[in-house]
């Protein structure tokens, strides 16, 4: 048994140095690097803000009516792919009703919520990594995010605002680039 082994390995070790090996370098398609061209991006550098707004800005209400406020986007000739809008309220004067998408400029969406005073919505529309086009994303002034529907429960003043720091702008520039956003909320009387 010990006597085959010894001629297996001798016979491999013969085939191993008798068989010819090829000369010259070894063809490009084995051994060339992998050069994947990507196409190359401008990651996006606006430079004047865009808005997130309530309108209106102010209205005066009655205990227990219902009243809708807009949430507004103004891009500022810029190309946004997607947008959030966290809005925080006093529950003690404001109970939030429901949050409305159908009239929104940006078509596809994350679930919206309402939950403890702060308002989710997070919406998109697909992009084509160009934040300086207007031929898909969303590009305007007067642009509407949602409509959020709000009941009156108390007299007194209440206000309607944006978290600044998660309520953003994102540029269609295909890496999430968040534009300076300036934020307007709503003063809410009620009587």
């Amino acid at each position: 048994v010990i006597l085959a082994v010894i001629v297996v390995i001798a016979a491999l070790l013969v085939i191993l140095f008798i068989v010819k090996q090829p000369e010259g370098p070894i063809p490009p398609a084995v051994n060339a690097p992998i050069n994947v061209v990507r196409p190359t991006y401008q990651r996006a550098n606006a430079l004047e803000p865009g808005y997130l707004f309530l309108l209106p800005s102010q209205m005066e209400v009655k205990v227990g009516q219902e009243f809708t406020v807009n949430v507004m986007m103004d891009t500022n000739g810029y190309n946004i792919s997607a947008a959030s809008s966290f809005l925080e309220f006093d529950t003690n004067f404001l109970e939030g009703v429901e949050i409305d998408i159908n009239d929104s400029v940006l078509t596809m969406t994350a679930p919206s919520k309402i939950e403890d005073g702060l308002i989710t919505i997070n919406r998109a529309k697909p992009g084509d990594r160009d934040w300086q086009d207007s031929d898909d994303g969303y590009t305007g002034r007067d642009g509407i995010l949602a409509s959020v529907k709000f009941k009156a429960l108390q007299k007194g003043e209440a206000e309607i605002s944006f978290d600044r720091e998660k309520s953003k702008l994102i540029l269609d520039d295909g890496y999430g680039t968040a534009m300076d956003v300036i934020h307007s909320g709503a003063k809410i009387i009620i009587e």
